[in-house]
């Protein structure tokens, strides 16, 4: 899931405005907000926007400049699995766009999706949906219909639709976004997206060999990316593990979760519900494998992980020790 990043036209923002601080100052202040969350500090990138939020609504600075300074609190905020406070800073930043005296819709279409991204990473695929389909309406609407921002509302929008067991409507978006990136500049190209989607529905259908080669192929075109991630990649990492495991190749899977789970682990704020899940998915198959203390662990591990996180409902989430290492194991 991807959320999109207001952060260049906020510092070219800064940059020209002339408000309480210099312009200067407003400029290298978010450079340094910028630099603290590169090194993932994000506690102190958030209070450092905390201020800049309250410097900017102080002196009477337009609209845009404070959505997207909370636009950018809000993805630190998500990113630290703070959701309540998070969803907040979005929907303000919407109501700004919203009511903005320049109307800037493609503003407006980004912050929806942000927004829907949150709501999807906390499992209300239902919310998110709606706010994907009004980010794309808009997208069409004011922007080149087969651009890469398009694409990716399309991707963002299939993975709600899978979510929701909505296999159908999801590959066809899948496949309208495929065609639009196969049009696009290379570095813009993310159709590792919607490969990725389509390679959980093939496992989910059943078609096992299918589902390992479209994830193979997502990793691949991720790796391509100007400035791939940890996170994103641990993401991929995972589906093709579960791939494997599909397809009987257990030792494979194992090494595949293993290295999934130090990439992980090598992150300073892992996201709460990837780590839930990779953990459980991974505890799974060292039940299988007979090694049930492992997957005892692993499965601690995976209800800990969201234990402390703010507006979810840990309770749908957290796996029933038991339940799982009584369930018949697979051949």
């Amino acid at each position: 899931m991807v959320y999109i990043r207001n952060f260049v036209l906020f510092a070219i923002g800064m940059a020209i405005c002339s408000v309480w601080m210099r312009a200067n100052d407003l400029t290298e202040e978010v450079r340094r907000i910028r630099l603290l969350e590169d090194e993932g500090h994000l506690p102190q990138a958030i209070q450092a926007t905390s201020i800049l939020i309250d410097t900017l609504e102080r002196s009477g600075a337009r609209a845009s400049l404070i959505a997207e300074a909370l636009d950018r609190r809000a993805s630190l905020e998500q990113d630290l699995g703070d959701f309540a406070e998070g969803e907040r800073d979005y929907s303000k930043a919407i109501t700004l766009w919203e009511a903005a005296t320049v109307w800037r819709p493609l503003s407006l279409a980004t912050e929806l999706n942000n927004l829907a991204s949150l709501y999807s990473s906390t499992g209300q695929f239902t919310k998110a949906e709606g706010l994907r389909r009004r980010s794309l309406a808009l997208r069409l609407q004011f922007s080149d219909s087969d651009g890469p921002e398009t694409a990716l509302s399309l991707s963002n929008l299939a993975i709600d639709l899978f979510r929701q067991d909505r296999y159908l409507e999801a590959v066809s978006l899948c496949h309208q976004a495929l065609d639009i990136w196969a049009k696009a500049d290379s570095q813009r190209n993310r159709s590792d997206l919607a490969l990725n989607t389509l390679a959980v529905i093939e496992l989910k259908e059943l078609h096992f060999q299918n589902g390992l080669s479209l994830a193979l192929a997502a990793l691949r075109r991720y790796e391509t990316c100007p400035r791939p991630t940890k996170v994103q990649r641990v993401a991929y990492e995972h589906t093709i593990a579960l791939a494997r495991e599909a397809n009987g190749q257990f030792a494979k899977a194992q090494q595949t979760f293993e290295t999934a789970r130090n990439l992980l682990q090598g992150t300073e704020h892992p996201p709460a519900l990837e780590e839930y899940s990779l953990f459980r998915d991974y505890a799974h198959l060292l039940c299988i494998l007979k090694r049930k203390k492992q997957s005892k662990q692993l499965l601690r591990e995976a209800n800990a992980a969201i234990s402390h996180l703010h507006g979810l409902d840990t309770q749908r989430y957290t796996v029933d020790l038991n339940a799982l290492l009584s369930a018949p194991s697979k051949k």
